[in-house]
């Protein structure tokens, strides 16, 4: 289980099931290291990078790194949708301040292997290891492994999200169905008269149209709008 409690979440937050399965994956990893090395997955969305995994804290760490300056095996690994691999940071000159940083972090060997999201890289899946070439060929194929298990996780928190809209949408629309209907009964007028009302009252009072819509099938019926056919217990 990581260690830090500073990662980020801003990927998979409203999905913990999935959260969890990609600290499981990272644990597997960093099982399989050498001494005293860790594993971690730094992800990268709109021009940001940060830690959404780490099985010790120094990967956090060199996360914020990464985030600060832009630079990396990390960023350029997403970058070029290719491994990078560092065997002695000792020896490098590449990503500005990055190696001393993370040397005096006691870090001497990184891997960063790109995880993708669809066709587009998003994310790594790097190691860490206070000894140069750190990570042999067998290591190098769990990550491979483990970085295709971390995408159908980040596709599956995809799905997720995109069901929930989907499921706010038909809420939404449900709820609007009804405040139509009580519209219809009241003003004595046909669908397309009861929706016209109901929309320009919304820009009106700018108020968006389904909390409008939830009022007034609040204060007609008493209660809350009913809940579309897929969100009814027991359904």
């Amino acid at each position: 289980m990581p260690e830090d409690g500073r990662r980020s979440r801003a990927t998979t937050a409203v999905i913990p099931h999935i959260d969890q399965a990609v600290d499981d994956v990272v644990a597997l990893v960093a099982r399989a290291l050498p001494r005293r090395a860790a594993a971690g997955v730094t992800m990268r969305r709109a021009g940001a990078a940060a830690t959404i995994a780490a099985s010790a804290p120094l990967v956090v760490r060199v996360g914020e790194i990464v985030g600060e300056r832009r630079a990396g095996p990390e960023w350029d690994a997403v970058a070029a949708a290719a491994v990078v691999s560092v065997p002695d940071l000792a020896g490098e000159s590449r990503w500005d301040d990055y190696p001393a940083r993370a040397l005096a972090l006691g870090i001497r060997s990184v891997h960063s292997h790109p995880v993708h999201d669809g066709n587009t890289p998003v994310a790594t899946l790097d190691l860490y290891a206070p000894q140069p070439d750190a990570f042999d060929d067998g290591i190098r194929q769990t990550v491979a492994i483990s970085a295709r298990h971390i995408e159908r996780l980040l596709h599956a928190a995809h799905l997720s999200r995109m069901n929930e809209q989907l499921r706010q949408a038909l809420s939404s629309r449900s709820t609007i169905d009804q405040a139509v209907g009580i519209l219809m009964g009241r003003r004595h007028c046909g669908r397309e008269q009861a929706f016209e009302f109901l929309r320009a009252a919304s820009q009106h009072h700018n108020v968006k149209l389904a909390v409008l819509a939830a009022d007034i099938v609040t204060r007609v019926s008493g209660s809350a709008p009913e809940p579309a056919h897929f969100d009814v217990p027991g359904r």
